[in-house]
């Protein structure tokens, strides 16, 4: 169930109408009792929800059987990992939902407060299912995890030091490391990095860009599979692309920056000059933004090298084969 019963009664106490389906927090120990004294309204069926509902707010991503229930700018609050779902992508940018993926809201310092939580618990839980499927019905080694008096706990090795890490070395109650393991560590480190076959050859970056720029067919042949999406963007730590609105709130003008991506063809229309309406050039001016036009105003490369548009990318569109195989000429 995505919303507790007090979560749903600060909604409610807002001014809101929720809808809930029937048994939806048996799974978390909430009753539907719970719930209508929160001043929800039980619905009987998730179809119900769905057909009236302004904002749908889930746990995980729909699952295909839900996909037809989604109205055009209907808003969709859950969990998404989008760059695993082709299917679910083309159905969200086909039937225009306002979709909002709780691991990709971050606040001002760079942090997610939606997705750390995710991850606290996944890494708690991985020692937990390592421990049980270390027993020999499991097909493990029979070794018991914390080990008992004369015999060793087993030997727990973690990938990655971040919030799953990190959790799950505290789930496994591991020692602090030593000198030699330090040591160790920095010399698995440094031959990973060796191993990395992901790059970009930046050192005549500028050279190879120039004469490519013209070349259209190859733009077009890059640009084939972007759904224009804008999910990289948007990920993104140095995009940033804003619209100028105006809104009349409570009977007064108010003026704000919304966010935006230069990947919508509807985007490149607002400042009225230089339209982009094919894709092409639109995934071309991304390209050159970052490796050319930002360098050329502030001597410095607008690339992180975090790797969050490849990686959440639904078609697995990569900047780096598009840097590394720029044609030599047009």
């Amino acid at each position: 169930m995505a919303a507790t019963p007090m979560a749903v009664g600060v909604l409610t106490q807002a001014g809101h109408q929720v809808l809930v389906q029937t048994k939806a927090g048996v799974g978390s120990s909430f009753a539907d009792e719970e719930y209508a004294k929160a001043e929800a309204t039980i619905v009987s069926t998730a179809e119900e929800v769905f057909s009236r509902a302004d904002m749908l707010y889930k746990v995980k991503e729909p699952i295909p059987s839900e996909y037809p229930l989604l109205g055009k700018g209907r808003i969709l609050f859950t969990y998404l990992h989008l760059a695993a779902a082709k299917e679910l992508t083309h159905t969200l940018m086909d039937g225009r939902v306002v979709a909002i993926a709780y691991e990709t809201v971050e606040l001002p310092d760079g942090s997610l407060p939606l997705l750390t939580p995710m991850s606290e618990i996944a890494g708690r839980l991985a020692t937990q299912v390592a421990a049980q499927y270390l027993g020999r019905m499991y097909k493990g080694s029979g070794k018991l995890l914390g080990g008992v008096p004369g015999v060793p706990p087993a030997t727990v090795v973690i990938i990655g030091g971040g919030t799953v890490g990190t959790n799950a070395a505290k789930a496994s109650n591991i020692e602090e490391a030593t000198e030699a393991d330090e040591t160790k560590a920095k010399k698995v480190k440094e031959s990973s990095y060796r191993k990395v076959t992901r790059k970009i050859d930046i050192e005549d970056i500028k050279q190879r860009l120039l004469p490519a720029f013209d070349n259209q067919d190859y733009w077009e042949k890059v640009a084939a599979k972007c759904l224009s999406c804008g999910i990289c963007t948007f990920l993104c730590p140095t995009c940033y692309c804003f619209d100028i609105n105006d809104e009349l709130v409570e009977n007064k003008g108010k003026r704000f920056r919304s966010w935006d991506s230069c990947a919508f063809p509807i985007y490149t229309k607002m400042p009225m000059e230089n339209p982009r309406e094919e894709k092409w050039r639109r995934v071309r001016q991304r390209v050159y933004h970052k490796y050319e036009f930002y360098p050329m105003n502030f001597s410095v490369i607008a690339c992180t090298g975090c790797g969050r548009c490849i990686r959440h990318c639904p078609v697995n569109w990569d900047i780096t084969q598009t840097l590394n195989n720029l044609p030599a000429k047009v």
